[in-house]
């Protein structure tokens, strides 16, 4: 394993944590009903956990010599008020983010 690679991988997985951050305000703003009771502030602390979670990976690419992105993950984030089609694409942005971070973890052990 090689610190590029490393740092390619960290980037991978900083784009994820970007996109977050956007998915999460989004939904955030756009949840309706009797729900964004609970999911409003869920999604804000979400947003709020994943631009942590980019600053800690940033910081460890520019600590390898590298040059974090700025630009985040292209998936798609889907537009959609309804709150069970919200939670089930939040997962899949967590499970995707989880992968990234596994093979990380397989580069470094």
């Amino acid at each position: 394993m090689g610190t590029q690679d490393l740092i390619d991988h960290l980037n991978e997985a900083l784009g994820w944590e970007l996109r977050a951050v956007n998915m999460y305000a989004h939904y955030a703003a756009n949840i309706q009903g009797i729900h964004r009771l609970q999911l409003d502030p869920m999604f804000n602390g979400e947003a709020t956990e994943s631009l942590a979670h980019a600053d800690v990976v940033r910081r460890s690419i520019v600590k390898l010599g590298g040059i974090p992105v700025t630009e985040r993950n292209p998936h798609p984030i889907v537009h959609t008020t309804e709150f069970n089609a919200m939670l089930e694409l939040s997962l899949e942005t967590e499970t995707k983010a989880a992968e990234v971070y596994a093979n990380i973890i397989q580069l470094v052990d």
